[in-house]
């Protein structure tokens, strides 16, 4: 599938440049990443869509913070904008994307957008993947489909809404919903974001341990649950956005495939990070 060439990438750089000769360095990258990734979008998910929902003609609030009322939304708005660009581009031909275009006409935004950055990661760091189309039936209804030395790996990736406060309940009841989607005879990977609300309660940071190992306890077709959470914060006096994760290992699973805590890449100057940037790396930006 093709969305954009170098060519037009390169010339809407130039026209970005030009409509705005004030704005200057890092502002101005930005704002050409967002411009290219409202027309990856526009042309991916056509303009009514990026209209309901990117821009302020849709309904307020939602998870791509279309009409920001705070600075910080503001960001969270170009981020987010920028991060689904750059996601339809890189996924554009790994097989079963048109389902997952499909899905996010419908389905959560939060859910889909969580399972499009996690396949992104993965395909970012070499693993051969693909989606796999809804089925509705019990153990073959997971997200992903991944190939990890020389083993197949099914996927299951959850995302409670980002207004959604924290209990051990909550996690145990995602967790064994993930399960129960998952094939018994084979790997089984779990992803989970963690929302804003939980890594801000006490309760999360020391419970989770506690509430994966009795999840384990009862199942060995999970090989391991990675636990993702974004963090904002300022380098100086410049915006940056942290995107964490944590490996949580099943000591006794059913079908053992080795080292699945590499298939995420981790930024090797800071543990346990995808990335650190005022706006995500994004693939469809030239080089020069």
């Amino acid at each position: 599938m093709k969305i954009i060439s170098r060519e037009e990438i390169l010339q809407t750089r130039e026209e970005l440049r030009a409509v705005y000769p004030e704005v200057q360095g890092g502002h101005l990258e930005v704002l050409q990443k967002f411009g290219i990734a409202s027309e990856i979008v526009i042309r991916t998910l056509g303009p009514s869509w990026w209209q309901t929902r990117l821009t302020p003609v849709g309904q307020p609030g939602g998870y791509f913070r279309n009409q920001p009322s705070t600075e910080h939304e503001s960001y969270e708005h170009m981020d987010r904008v920028i991060e689904l660009g750059d996601t339809l581009y890189l996924l554009r031909n790994v097989r079963g994307f048109e389902h997952r275009l499909i899905g996010l006409q419908t389905v959560s935004l939060e859910g889909a957008m969580f399972e499009l950055f996690v396949a992104k990661l993965l395909y970012k760091n070499g693993v051969g993947l693909n989606f796999v189309e809804p089925s509705g039936m019990r153990g073959h209804d997971y997200d992903i489909l991944l190939e990890w030395e020389g083993s197949m790996v099914c996927v299951e990736v959850k995302s409670k809404d980002e207004d959604t406060s924290y209990s051990a309940n909550s996690l145990s009841n995602t967790l064994n919903e993930a399960r129960r989607q998952l094939p018994d005879n084979q790997a089984g990977l779990v992803f989970v974001r963690a929302q804003p609300k939980w890594i801000q309660d006490t309760d999360f940071a020391s419970e989770v341990e506690r509430v994966l190992n009795d999840f384990y306890r009862s199942t060995g077709r999970v090989n391991g649950v990675y636990i993702f959470w974004h963090e904002w914060f300022y380098i100086g006096k410049k915006r940056a956005l942290a995107k964490r994760f944590r490996y949580f290992p099943n000591d006794k699973p059913r079908t053992v495939v080795p080292n699945l805590q590499n298939v995420m890449k981790r930024n090797e100057s800071l543990p346990d990070l995808v990335s650190v940037d005022s706006f995500v790396p994004v693939s469809f930006w030239p080089d020069s």
